[in-house]
């Protein structure tokens, strides 16, 4: 069974704010532009890594998929009960980069709005950078979607275009309906503005 805990190096009773600053600082440090890093593995390899590390987020910061983690490590040996005791506390998010605040539940947003698609990719620990590299969209668009600043966003076509590429890159099962809701609130929005 792998250790996330060990995987991320933080303690199993890290808060929040410790998981995703260890995740962060870890992505940076298997970042592609690394030169360093492909003298020491391959880019299949790093790719492995990133996947395991983003797994582990997602894991750690979902309250309920972490009790069972932490359920399967007491039953396991790995670790004993007091070790694993999760601290509730949370603290102050302060110099964070990106993932400034710790995500909204996905059911408290509605589906299809900005701050949805913004939770999805904060719960899968995506930053605006690597969305930006992976679709091609510049970053002040992605976040005009995220915060429904729908008059700095360009023509209708290419927000469409937009919201399909990203809401791919988020592996959103409901993503053709998260694309109609969307755009929806965009039209409603942007009604008499012709």
């Amino acid at each position: 069974m792998k250790d996330y805990y060990r995987l991320l190096n933080i303690k199993p009773d890290a808060s929040d704010y410790e998981i995703r600053a260890a995740f962060e600082r870890l992505k940076r440090v298997f970042d592609k532009n690394n030169p360093s890093l492909y003298s020491i593995y391959n880019e299949k390899k790093v790719q492995e890594i990133i996947n395991e590390l983003r797994e582990a987020f997602i894991v750690l910061t979902d309250h309920t998929k972490r009790k069972e983690y932490n359920e399967m490590l007491i039953k396991e040996g790995v670790y004993s009960a007091s070790a694993l005791r999760v601290s509730g506390v949370s603290h102050e998010l302060e110099g964070s980069t990106e993932l400034s605040e710790i995500p909204p539940d996905l059911e408290a947003v509605e589906e299809g709005s900005g701050p949805y698609l913004k939770a999805h990719r904060e719960k899968a620990g995506i930053s605006l950078r690597e969305v930006t590299e992976e679709t091609k969209i510049q970053k002040s668009f992605l976040r005009a979607i995220e915060e429904e600043n729908f008059r700095e966003l360009p023509a209708r076509v290419f927000v469409r275009g937009f919201i399909v590429a990203y809401v791919k890159v988020l592996k959103i099962p409901e993503g053709e309906r998260v694309v109609e809701e969307y755009m929806k609130r965009y039209d409603e929005a942007m009604k008499g503005e012709k």
